[in-house]
C-alpha cells in the first residue's frame, strides 16, 4: 500500500516537523549539518556535482552547490488541476532532463513529467496511480508504488511504460508500503521493504535477472525470495541509495519512535548488518528520500549522503573530513644565513566541516636537526641554522582536528659561502661595493665566465656573461639589500657579497 506519510503529510506531519527540536544526530566520527536551511523540503530532492534540484509544491528550484544560489526555478503546469503531492525527483543520467512523479489523494490522477533542462518544457509522459521513486536502469525507467487506485493493493517494482498507453508491467512483487529503490553501477536493483508487521529486511536482486524478466513479457515477477536478504531492517525503509563506490544507504521510520540513516556494512544473510550513521527523535521527525555524492568512505570535501525531514532543510551527513592544504607550503632557499627565518602558517591548511581554529600544528618531521633546527609555536614555523654548511633538510608540518590529519612538507636548501664553491686560484674583484645602478667586474684571466646574481633566499635574479674584463654590469631594478655574485668559468666558481644601495 501507498506509504502513509504521503498522502497525509501536510495534514498531520508537516506542522509537526517545522517545529521539532531534534533532527538527525550523527553517531561519533559522522557529521551532519543543515544543507541550504532557506530552502526546506517539503516534496522531494535530487543531488549531483553541481546542483541540488527541491521539488516543492508548485515548483522545481536548481540551486549551486557551493553556495545555495538559485540558478533557475521551474514551475510545474498550470493545466494539472487536481491538489497533488510530489513523489520524487530524479535526474536523467545524461543531465538533460528531470523527471518527478505526483500524486493525489484518491490516486485519480497521478502523474509522471519529464522536464526538459535546456527549454524548461514539461511533458506528461505517463499516468501511475501510488507512484512512489523512479530509478533508471540502462535504457528503461522503474517506478516503485502500486499502480493502482486500490489503497492496499500490493506494492510492487514497475517497468514504466511511457508511450502513453499506461501498461506498466510488475517486474519484482515486494509488498508493504511504498519505498525508494536504488540501482548500481553493475545494474542491480536494492530495495527495502516497508511492511508495518512482518519482518523488514534490505534486499538485491541481480541484474540478470532484471534483464531477463524486462526482455521476456511473459515472465513471472520475481519476489522477495528471488532476491539476496543484505540485512534484516529493524523499521520499515522509506528510501535507499547508492553512491559512487555502490556503498548502500537506507532511512527507517518508526511512528512515534527514531528515524535512522544506516549504511550497509557488507555482510549478508539474516540478522541486521547495518552502521547507524544519525538518527532523529523528534515527535514529527519523518525521513524522506536519499541522495549521495562521491564516495562516502573517502573522507574529502563534498562526498556525503542526503537526507530530509519533511518541512525541514536537507541535512548533509558525512563521515568527518580530515584538514585540508588550502595553500601548500613554498621551499626556503637561504645563503649564509644570520637569523632565524619566519615561515607563517597561517592559511596553510583548513578544515571543511570543522572550526580553522580548532587545527592543531605541529612539527611531525624534520631529516636533518642538525643543519636545520625548527619548531612550530602556533600559526609560525621557526627555522634555525645550528651548522655553518650547505645541504637541505625537509620538514613535515602536521594539521590536526578531531583525530584526524593531513601534512605538508616544505624543502629548506641551504647555502654556505664559507669555504666552499671557491677554487683559490681564481679570483674576482667588484667595485664600487655597495653599488646602486652598476658595477665592474675584473675577473683577470679567468674568462669567459658567467655571471649569476642571487638573492639570499637563493632565487637567481639576474644572469650575464663575460668575454673580457674589467666589464661593466648593469644591475637590474632590485630592492636594496645584500646579493650574492657568483662567478663560474672553466677555472673553478667565487662567490663574494654585495650590497645594493
Amino acid at each position: 500500500m501507498k506509504n502513509f506519510c504521503f498522502t497525509v503529510l501536510v495534514a498531520f506531519f508537516l506542522p509537526l516537523a517545522t517545529s521539532a527540536q531534534a533532527y538527525l544526530v550523527p553517531r561519533e566520527g559522522i557529521r551532519a549539518s543543515a544543507w541550504f536551511p532557506d530552502h526546506p523540503v517539503t516534496g522531494a530532492f535530487d543531488v549531483n556535482d553541481t546542483l541540488l534540484m527541491v521539488h516543492n509544491s508548485g515548483s522545481i528550484q536548481l540551486l549551486d552547490v557551493r553556495d545555495g544560489a538559485l540558478k533557475a526555478t521551474l514551475t510545474e503546469p498550470g493545466d494539472y488541476l487536481p491538489v497533488h503531492f510530489v513523489s520524487f525527483v530524479a535526474l536523467s543520467p545524461d543531465g538533460k532532463s528531470l523527471w518527478t512523479g505526483y500524486t493525489t489523494s484518491d490516486f485519480s490522477d497521478d502523474r509522471l513529467y519529464r522536464i526538459d533542462l535546456a527549454t524548461g518544457a514539461w511533458t506528461h509522459m505517463a499516468t501511475f496511480p501510488g507512484n512512489y521513486d523512479l530509478e533508471f536502469w540502462n535504457d528503461h525507467l522503474l517506478v516503485s508504488g502500486l499502480n493502482s487506485r486500490d489503497w492496499f493493493a500490493p506494492n510492487g517494482i514497475y517497468l514504466l511504460d511511457a508511450t502513453g498507453a499506461d501498461d506498466h508491467r510488475l517486474l519484482v512483487e515486494t509488498g508493504g508500503y511504498s519505498a525508494g529503490m536504488a540501482v548500481d553501477s553493475q545494474g542491480n536493483l536494492h530495495y527495502g521493504t516497508s511492511f508495518g508487521m512482518d519482518p523488514n529486511g534490505l534486499y538485491r536482486w541481480d541484474s540478470a535477472r532484471i534483464s531477463g524478466i524486462i526482455s521476456d513479457s511473459e515472465a513471472d515477477p520475481l519476489g522477495l525470495t528471488d532476491g539476496l536478504l543484505l540485512s534484516g531492517l529493524p523499521a520499515g525503509a522509506a528510501d535507499c541509495a547508492l553512491d559512487d563506490a555502490d556503498s548502500l544507504f537506507v532511512n527507517m521510520n518508526v511512528y512515534g519512535g527514531t528515524k535512522v540513516l544506516a549504511r550497509w556494512t557488507g555482510r549478508f544473510g539474516e540478522g541486521v548488518h547495518l552502521d547507524t550513521l544519525a538518527e532523529a527523535t523528534g515527535e514529527g521527525d519523518w525521513l524522506g528520500s536519499i541522495g549521495t555524492r562521491g564516495a562516502f568512505h573517502r573522507a574529502q570535501a563534498g562526498n556525503a549522503v542526503f537526507t530530509f525531514s519533511y518541512g525541514m532543510a536537507l541535512t548533509e551527513v558525512h563521515a568527518d573530513y580530515a584538514p585540508e592544504v588550502i595553500l601548500p607550503l613554498t621551499d626556503l632557499e637561504v645563503t649564509d644565513p644570520d637569523d632565524d627565518s619566519l615561515v607563517s602558517l597561517a592559511g596553510v591548511f583548513s578544515d571543511p566541516d570543522d572550526p580553522d581554529d580548532e587545527i592543531v600544528l605541529t612539527l611531525a618531521g624534520n631529516s636533518d636537526p642538525t643543519l636545520v633546527g625548527a619548531e612550530v609555536d602556533s600559526e609560525v614555523l621557526r627555522i634555525s641554522f645550528p651548522d655553518d654548511r650547505s645541504g637541505s633538510a625537509e620538514l613535515v608540518i602536521r594539521a590536526e582536528s578531531k583525530g584526524r590529519y593531513v601534512t605538508d612538507t616544505l624543502t629548506v636548501r641551504v647555502t654556505s659561502t664559507t669555504g666552499m664553491d671557491r677554487n683559490p686560484w681564481v679570483e674576482m674583484t667588484v667595485y664600487p661595493n655597495p653599488a646602486s645602478h652598476e658595477i665592474w667586474v675584473d675577473s683577470g684571466p679567468f674568462v669567459p665566465a658567467v655571471l649569476r646574481l642571487f638573492s639570499l633566499e637563493g632565487v637567481c635574479v639576474g644572469a650575464f656573461r663575460v668575454e673580457s674584463g674589467p666589464a661593466r654590469i648593469g644591475l637590474p631594478s632590485l630592492p636594496p639589500g645584500t646579493y650574492i655574485l657568483q662567478m663560474d668559468s672553466a677555472s673553478g666558481s667565487v662567490r663574494q657579497r654585495i650590497q645594493i644601495l
